[in-house]
């Protein structure tokens, strides 16, 4: 069971959270969803393991393509219409190239957040999962949590401007089990973003959001998806000031081409 929330009565956006993630600590942070908006019907979910939907059975459930699939589920029990939005943040940007590529006549938009390590930078990240999984398997939670608060992974200008939202990441992340945040991480290390041949088929409006200073959310990836997605439109941000926009300017964006 997925844990669901919705808010608003616009074009249903159908959005996943990034990993170690949860609906409660992006509403938290506010990077992608307004306090308030009536133009966008965002309809938000916990994935597997996370927050408060039930884990997988294996960490081939965790694989970022099986994620997708959840999202297409989400979107034809909820949606309400034939034709819906599909976005999500990292992890969630990953579910939502995956559902797409499954149902691609379905898909009115793409809203890309932070796109994760892919391609030829993915070895080194599929590495440093594997340290993250040993640190759990010796020592607990605990201690990746106390390794992660010593090395906020958060842009350098983010972490100034709003030191508290590296904390709540902290405070998720402290509430996953270490039975159920192994085959989360195990399932991570088995995936990438779908090849740059496949995401071609992709023609419908892409925004990719982008931020500078985080090397688990490369640029280049961004700038590698604008590259090959046929109508995107890429935007790279540096300060809080234009993170603060992020909101509208995703509901501007699924508003202005529906």
């Amino acid at each position: 069971m997925l844990n669901t929330t919705i808010h608003g009565s616009g074009h249903p956006l159908i959005w996943g959270h990034g990993l170690l993630g949860s609906t409660a600590l992006e509403t938290a942070t506010g990077w992608f969803h307004p306090d308030q908006s009536q133009a966008v019907r965002r309809i938000r979910y916990d994935a597997r393991g996370h927050g408060q939907s039930s884990p997988g059975r294996s960490a081939a459930d965790h694989q970022w393509a099986r994620l997708g699939q959840d999202m297409l589920d989400i979107a034809h029990q909820h949606a309400g219409q034939p034709r819906f939005a599909l976005g999500g943040q990292s992890m969630g940007c990953a579910s939502a190239l995956y559902a797409a590529l499954l149902e691609p006549g379905a898909v009115s938009h793409l809203v890309l957040a932070l796109p994760p390590t892919a391609w030829t930078s993915r070895p080194a990240q599929v590495e440093r999962y594997g340290k993250m999984l040993g640190l759990i398997r010796a020592r607990g939670v605990a201690s990746l949590v106390a390794l992660a608060r010593q090395f906020p992974t958060l842009p350098p200008w983010l972490h100034e401007a709003h030191p508290g939202d590296n904390a709540k990441a902290l405070h998720t992340m402290e509430q996953f089990d270490p039975t159920v945040l192994q085959p989360i991480l195990e399932g991570a290390m088995q995936s990438d973003l779908p090849p740059r041949e496949a995401l071609t088929q992709l023609t419908m409006p892409a925004l990719i959001l982008a931020w500078e200073g985080d090397g688990i959310h490369p640029v280049a990836t961004a700038e590698m998806l604008a590259q090959t997605l046929p109508a995107a439109n890429l935007q790279i941000i540096d300060t809080a000031a234009q993170l603060s926009c992020w909101p509208r300017l995703i509901d501007d964006f699924l508003s202005s081409q529906t």
